[in-house]
């Protein structure tokens, strides 16, 4: 909430300020701090304020941590969205689709055109029958 309302009040590098102050606590105090998500929301507030490469490093960092987590991919599918790079989000998207649980998935198709019936089909189960049909 602090964050978003200092990004309104036009004043992201307070709003980085706080974050980056947030994950020094988490790292030298016993608090329960949810690390990922403040490194998440740093790398997105990054991305809003068109530092491109630092948003990517955070989020691939961020998806290195944690490789079944479907946010890190979406985030950095969103930048590269954004700088033009859609050879590059494509393939994002398609494993942030993978990854995510049901009840995003059409979130994230919504979120682009890149995302069509095509590449986010489940891949279809062959059976012998089906395959001796397709070999006649």
């Amino acid at each position: 909430g602090l964050v978003d309302l200092l990004l309104q009040q036009n004043r992201p590098e307070v709003a980085v300020g706080e974050l980056k102050d947030t994950l020094e606590i988490a790292q030298e105090s016993d608090r329960q701090i949810d690390t990922t998500g403040v490194k998440l929301l740093l790398a997105q507030v990054y991305g809003r304020t068109e530092k491109f490469e630092g948003a990517i490093a955070l989020y691939e960092e961020v998806a290195d941590e944690n490789p079944g987590d479907f946010r890190p991919v979406l985030g950095q599918a969103l930048v590269q969205q954004r700088q033009g790079n859609e050879e590059v989000a494509k393939p994002l998207y398609e494993k942030a689709f993978n990854l995510a649980p049901p009840q995003y998935k059409d979130q994230i198709k919504q979120m682009t055109p890149l995302l069509t019936d095509e590449n986010t089909a489940p891949p279809q189960e062959t059976t012998p029958s089906q395959s001796e049909e397709t070999q006649k």
